[in-house]
């Protein structure tokens, strides 16, 4: 970032306008008429930043509010000789650590520094102090798997956090799933509304290519109290043996897992012999 100069100086809100870089879109807010009234009563007492031709580089909320508030006058940190680049990180940086600013609000960002100013991901991590990984899903955070485009899901998965979007995508995105307009979307639509670590598990099966009794994990999802969890190790190789039989028969691995407890548990009880093959 190139070096400014900052100092407190006091201007009529009416005479700010929004910085082209500054992304904060999420109007109104639920907590906006309280700012209001807080501004009210207050003040404004964390100044936004300005550059030279008065637009607001970060604190739209407060200026809005100011707005709303009818004052005359607020404070305002002046920073000198921004570039657009600059303005961007710091309108980024300080929403981000402040408030929750939107998943949309990230990727605008991103688009913006990548489209407009020729950054790579790489050099925008690297400005930022935060990994690539967590840049690309920032600038990929409105591309969703092809078989769900056009559907219902499309802006649904775009509300959901990150880390359960990232594993619903993997999922959909192994090539029998993404093969299977039907199936992409059947199981998308159970997946969006189960907790990540269910999400993970899932996506854990289809990739190794089972099937996924979507039923059961509602089931377990929706009557808890049903129940209960058991972490138990089985060794690498038995587990293996369970998969690659559980995929000839077209199981889900838990549900298989669940039936062959079930029919050993009723020969122990009768003294008969079990075949599980």
């Amino acid at each position: 970032m190139s070096k400014v100069e900052e100092e407190i100086v006091w201007r009529d809100p009416k005479e700010l306008t929004l910085h082209p870089c500054n992304f904060r879109s999420n109007f109104p807010d639920p907590d906006f008429p309280r700012l209001v009234e807080s501004v009210k009563a207050l003040g404004v007492v964390d100044p936004p930043i300005i550059d030279e031709k008065n637009r607001v580089v970060a604190g739209s909320r407060r200026w809005r509010a100011s707005l709303e508030a009818g004052l005359e006058k607020i404070p305002c940190r002046l920073r000198k000789g921004l570039t657009d680049e600059d303005s961007a990180i710091i309108s980024l940086l300080e929403n981000e650590y402040k408030y929750d600013i939107s998943n949309e609000e990230r990727n605008k960002f991103v688009k913006y520094l990548v489209h407009e100013r020729g950054y790579t991901l790489k050099e925008i991590a690297s400005k930022l102090g935060i990994g690539y990984g967590t840049v690309l899903s920032w600038y990929t955070w409105d591309q969703v798997p092809s078989p769900l485009v056009g559907t219902e899901l499309e802006e649904k998965l775009k509300k959901i956090g990150r880390r359960k979007r990232k594993e619903i995508e993997a999922t959909i995105n192994v090539p029998r799933i993404r093969r299977d307009k039907e199936t992409a979307v059947k199981l998308a639509k159970h997946l969006v509304d189960m907790p990540y670590r269910v999400v993970e598990e899932v996506k854990k099966d289809v990739q190794k290519g089972l099937v996924v009794d979507l039923e059961l994990w509602k089931d377990i999802h929706e009557k808890p109290k049903e129940y209960t969890l058991r972490q138990i190790r089985i060794p690498v190789s038995f587990e293996k043996e369970l998969i690659e039989r559980y995929k000839r028969e077209g199981r889900d691995f838990l549900s298989g897992v669940l039936d062959d407890l079930r029919l050993a548990h009723r020969c122990k009880l009768s003294g008969r012999i079990c075949d599980l093959k």
